[in-house]
């Protein structure tokens, strides 16, 4: 295996060839030889913004195992002090080179086949630009900004896109969003000068009948959406994820916090400050330095991501973002502060109910709900919760994480497809 120990970013790379109990040192001022994709590292750097699960390991060796073992994972962070392996999703310092920083104690490895010409980790030697993987469209992370921007000058709805990561939504994204189901008369898009594109259904409100070009399966006209942009003075900006490579200050997620279903109570472990934070046997686990310059004021968040996951799954099952500009660690989930959601319609609730704790007559938790909440059927309509141990309600499972498998409210204590049961949560936060 090929080491390479970051001294600091920018600078000159020590690298370390080891090859079996030989080893040698080697220090570069260019090229080094090519390194075997199998096992490339660098000590005291972490990949940040892509850890999608976390592992206790042994051993760095045996980190780097499951990421080769996983075939999703791109490349792993293993702290030597503690045994803590990330996995970062289909990522590693190729894409995403300003994602490569220096953390002290780590361990960065990776397991894709490099570029032809690149340097074993001394990514900053490379003379190519970086390879892009061009991006699916990723419906879950659609946004609507809260401030509305003039259609005239599009540089302010630009800029507000951009603090995101994204970029203004293509009318051709609009459209696919729509085909997936997230559809609301809340939400429009400014597209090209001096006019916006409505995502709505057609109805009265639109000018002419011919602007609606889509139709969906199984209805008639109230199926339809607009193809010709019209125009608008000001108007919210949609936002999307860009299909080319990230900019250079793209939106650095990092875990905060990850808790299984079915063991214990969430919302405690969240918000206990004496919670034992270091990754436990059934899998939670929480940042203890992020959680406490964040609960202690100390360090200001401004995005925050609650994302649902299945064990078997990649991709979330729900995933949520939140804006955290001057919120404390229980404040940022409101529905005032959502910026994007699978669930829509939420948007647009009136007197939607969205408490992040429990009472004694209300043993649910993160909520997002549709009505006020006691035990009958009627009452637990909503989008999502997580259960505690209380015995208020028998007919609910202690520690299960719900959710809305459709784009509607549904009753989240019936038992059927409508209603799905995550396996796992997760909050990540982008600091300021």
């Amino acid at each position: 295996m090929i080491i390479v120990k970051m001294e600091s970013v920018g600078e000159g790379l020590l690298c370390i060839l080891a090859c079996s109990l030989l080893i040698r040192l080697v220090c570069t001022t260019g090229d080094v030889p090519s390194c075997p994709h199998w096992w490339c590292g660098i000590i005291d750097a972490a990949l940040v913004g892509f850890t999608h699960i976390l592992h206790l390991t042994e051993s760095q060796g045996a980190c780097h195992g499951v990421c080769k073992s996983t075939p999703w994972c791109g490349s792993v962070n293993y702290f030597m002090d503690t045994g803590h392996c990330q996995l970062n999703l289909n990522a590693s310092h190729y894409q995403a080179p300003d994602r490569l920083v220096r953390r002290p104690g780590w361990f960065y490895s990776y397991v894709e086949a490099e570029p032809t010409d690149a340097s074993p980790g001394c990514f900053n030697s490379q003379k190519h630009d970086p390879l892009c993987v061009k991006d699916s469209i990723e419906f879950s992370a659609f946004l609507r900004t809260k401030e509305k921007y003039p259609s005239a000058d599009l540089s302010l709805a630009r800029d507000a896109c951009a603090q995101y990561g994204m970029q203004l939504c293509t009318l051709t994204q609009l459209k696919a969003a729509y085909e997936a189901g997230f559809r609301s008369n809340l939400w429009s898009l400014i597209n090209t000068e001096g006019r916006d594109a409505k995502l709505s259904v057609c109805d009265t409100n639109h000018r002419r009948q011919s602007e609606c070009a889509f139709m969906m399966e199984g209805t008639n006209n109230d199926g339809l959406i607009p193809n010709t942009p019209r125009p608008a003075d000001f108007i919210n900006a949609f936002c999307c994820s860009s299909s080319s490579c990230p900019p250079p200050h793209a939106l650095q997620w990092q875990l905060v916090f990850m808790g299984q279903a079915g063991g214990q109570d969430l919302y405690e472990m969240w918000t206990n400050p004496h919670w034992e934070s270091t990754l436990d046997v059934h899998g939670n686990f929480r940042d203890q330095a992020i959680y406490d310059a964040w609960k202690y004021c100390s360090s200001h968040i401004k995005f925050v991501k609650l994302s649902l996951y299945s064990t078997d799954g990649v991709q979330p099952l729900a995933k949520l973002i939140f804006r955290g500009n001057q919120l404390n660690i229980t404040d940022w989930f409101r529905r005032d502060e959502l910026l994007s959601s699978p669930w829509w319609q939420h948007l647009e609730l009136k007197d939607g109910k969205f408490p992040i704790g429990d009472t004694l007559f209300w043993p649910r938790q993160f909520v997002i709900s549709d009505f006020p909440g006691n035990c009958s059927l009627t009452a637990n309509v909503g989008w999502l919760f997580v259960t505690a141990q209380r015995e208020a309600c028998a007919s609910i499972n202690p520690f299960a994480i719900l959710y809305s498998t459709t784009h509607d409210a549904v009753p989240l204590i019936a038992s059927d497809a409508r209603v799905g049961m995550a396996d796992y949560m997760t909050i990540h936060v982008v600091k300021e």
